[in-house]
């Protein structure tokens, strides 16, 4: 089949419906889903936090699991229930609170999503979804009473007893809860058990709140084992949405009420904007990574430069998987006789597929926005597959759609872009870089991987002509190349043509950021003074100055009168 058929053009148009995890059918997130390493390794009872920046597949890992989980509830007894934390943050009017009330409110959050889950799932749980009663059932009845018993223990230990004062709230605000359900555990395959709910109440606190985390964890681990249950799974997402001064002390309640128990948590998170503790000197306040709780990375899995095939081939099930989902047997017959694996070729040339993966940076989302996009350039043409050239013209509109209004809002960050595509595109006609690793915590560098316009690479990597220093490889998203403030002329002879987009790390070791170029950018932002000693630049953001205001080259305690 052509590639330029109706049906194909019909069935790419539909991929936009189910780019974002939330779109995709509940029953469908497993047949989607392609990368089942990862699904094995957070398989398991461990407390994980999973760490990848946005499309990089962590709502659709954690809705995988729970749909593997719950559709296996009769053999293992556990269940795991999802939740949104953008749903259960307080309302914006309740801006006045402290960042220990915001963290409170979220953690009492958590634990109504499980007592809605295991109400509206009682029958399910007891096995007893497929009995239809003419009457009303008197195990039914004792059930629900020693639930609701159970339940109200629960909800008057959070709603303040003794044992741990958090603080005392005084303010008035609106709640709106909004539970999401959906634990798939019905013995009888044709039947779900599904559970939502809004609620909303205006209301004027005016308390000392208290929690008796005790109390609390020694009830949810009552109720569970009363339910008859193995294990519950918490699936908590967008954690990074979480104010950062609250995160700490979610992480805490958390560790409380939960850690050492049939409880565990997965939890979805952004690298940079995630704080999940610290060490003060009486202990470990929050989840201790490592400790409480494990990370397991996303990113950077699947990177062309390091592993062609391997990336390859996740690409072209994924794209194969979203096709037939949008078009059920069309991939196969654009595939006619070829072989699976074969299946991403029918659309792309070697070239134009190298650079697509390069391009999308091993994100999913971006990867299957980039090959719409790119499709989209190919339409109507006379060539029979997707070009070099169609991707590049993808990339350069993804960007300006999809990260151009993040950069604009953000003038150092933008500036700090506009000096590394000077400097490594114009100068060294080059997309990849490197950079010395004391330069990886760099708030604006973290931004600019954030944002998705700087792609890390490879970590701990070496310079031929300077063998004691470590440095870390980047890439330059192409597309921000024409949409910033480099002067036109350096741009005439048709730079994305001639640009050398490396397929191998190994040709870029001569190509690096200096320590001049950082230092004279910290210098022209106001993030650097040079030091009285060593006469270098000393990086204000760097953890030797912020803890202890000692320059980071020389390490001599610098007095500023």
């Amino acid at each position: 089949m052509e590639i330029n058929e109706t049906t194909v053009r019909e069935a790419i148009t539909s991929l936009a419906n189910i780019v974002r995890a939330e779109n995709i059918a509940s029953e469908s997130y497993l047949d989607l889903y392609v990368g089942e390493d990862a699904l094995e390794n957070i398989g398991n009872i461990n407390n994980q936090i999973i760490y990848g920046r946005r499309g990089s597949g962590k709502t659709h890992l954690l809705k995988a699991l729970q749909e593997k989980v719950n559709t296996s509830f009769d053999k293992n007894k556990q269940i795991a229930i999802y939740i949104d934390a953008r749903k259960i943050l307080p309302h914006s009017e309740a801006n006045s609170l402290t960042s220990e009330q915001v963290a409170q409110i979220i953690f009492r959050c958590i634990i109504q999503n499980a007592i809605d889950a295991f109400s509206e799932n009682v029958r399910a749980i007891f096995g007893r979804d497929d009995i239809i009663s003419l009457k009303a059932d008197p195990l039914d009845k004792d059930a629900q009473s020693r639930l609701s018993s159970i339940l109200s223990n629960i909800n008057l230990e959070i709603n303040g007893t003794s044992i741990r004062r958090l603080s005392a709230i005084t303010v008035t605000r609106e709640e709106v809860r909004k539970g999401e359900v959906d634990l798939n555990i019905s013995s009888s395959p044709q039947m779900t058990l599904k559970g939502s709910g809004e609620h909303k109440s205006n209301q004027t606190n005016a308390e000392s709140s208290y929690i008796s985390i005790f109390d609390v964890a020694k009830n949810l681990e009552g109720l569970v084992e009363w339910l008859g249950l193995s294990r519950v799974f918490f699936l908590l997402d967008e954690w990074s949405e979480i104010p950062a001064s609250s995160q700490r002390h979610v992480a805490e309640l958390i560790k409380k009420a939960f850690i050492s128990s049939r409880f565990t948590f997965k939890i979805a998170a952004i690298p940079n904007r995630t704080d999940l503790g610290s060490k003060t000197e009486e202990k470990f306040y929050g989840l201790e990574d490592g400790g409480d709780i494990f990370g397991y990375q996303l990113d950077n899995r699947y990177v062309f430069e390091i592993d062609k095939q391997k990336t390859r081939n996740f690409f072209n099930n994924l794209l194969f998987k979203h096709i037939e989902a949008t078009s059920h047997g069309l991939g196969y017959q654009i595939l006619g006789k070829r072989s699976n694996d074969s299946f991403i070729n029918s659309f792309l040339t070697n070239k134009a597929l190298s650079e697509l993966l390069i391009a999308s940076a091993g994100i999913p989302r971006d990867f299957i926005n980039l090959f719409i996009h790119a499709y989209d350039q190919f339409k109507g043409s006379s060539t029979k597959h997707i070009s070099v050239k169609n991707v590049r013209t993808a990339t350069s509109g993804w960007y300006e759609t999809d990260k151009k209004k993040q950069i604009d809002e953000h003038p150092v960050e933008k500036k700090l872009l506009q000096a590394i595509v000077e400097e490594i595109v114009i100068e060294k006609n080059s997309s990849h870089f490197m950079i010395g690793e004391q330069y990886s915590s760099n708030p604006h560098i973290l931004s600019l991987v954030d944002f998705r316009v700087l792609h890390l690479r490879k970590k701990g990597y070496s310079h031929k002509d300077i063998p004691k220093e470590s440095f870390n490889v980047y890439s330059i998203d192409y597309g921000c190349y024409n949409h910033l403030n480099i002067t036109r002329t350096n741009l005439e002879n048709d730079l994305l043509t001639s640009l050398e987009v490396h397929e191998d790390i190994r040709d870029i070791r001569r190509i690096y950021l200096s320590d001049a170029f950082m230092q004279k950018f910290q210098l022209n932002v106001g993030e650097a003074f040079f030091c009285p000693h060593c006469k270098k630049a000393v990086d204000t953001n760097h953890p030797a100055y912020v803890k202890q205001k000692i320059c980071n080259h020389c390490f001599e305690k610098i007095e500023l009168a």
